[in-house]
């Protein structure tokens, strides 16, 4: 891909992994919900309950190699990610999604725990952020 400018407002990573939020989209969220903190709250509060659902659909998808239900939950979970800036999170459910209706593959379990760990360190970043907003 092409080379693009650190965000400074982005949190550290380490090698080429990429930012676990992706803070614009979420600035973006909370602009057009007229700043309102409620809105805002109960978006991502959506998508705490409904990515660790999906998650859980995925490690069952891995544990019975279901390649199906892999490439659909992986889709879903990572549009949901995306549309709240859980870049982490989004990218690693598309990397699910491409290997499973790609490339005919089932995720190991190594690579759900990976997941499902950037999901916890998105999560505590997500309250992170929100601290950053008026109450």
């Amino acid at each position: 891909g092409a080379a693009v400018a650190a965000d400074p407002t982005a949190p550290a990573t380490s090698g080429t992994a990429p930012a676990l939020l992706d803070t614009a989209v979420l600035d973006d969220l909370f602009a057009m919900a007229g700043r309102s903190t409620a809105v805002v709250d109960r978006i991502t509060g959506l998508w705490r309950v409904q990515s660790a659902g999906r998650l859980a659909d995925l490690r069952a998808a891995v544990e019975a190699a279901d390649i199906e239900a892999l490439g659909r939950v992986a889709h879903a979970l990572k549009s949901m990610s995306f549309n709240v800036g859980a870049r982490a999170v989004a990218e690693g459910a598309a990397a699910i999604e491409r290997a499973a209706r790609l490339d005919g593959r089932v995720t190991g379990l190594d690579e759900f725990e990976r997941l499902s760990g950037d999901h916890a360190a998105s999560l505590a970043e997500l309250a992170r952020w929100r601290g950053t907003i008026a109450a």
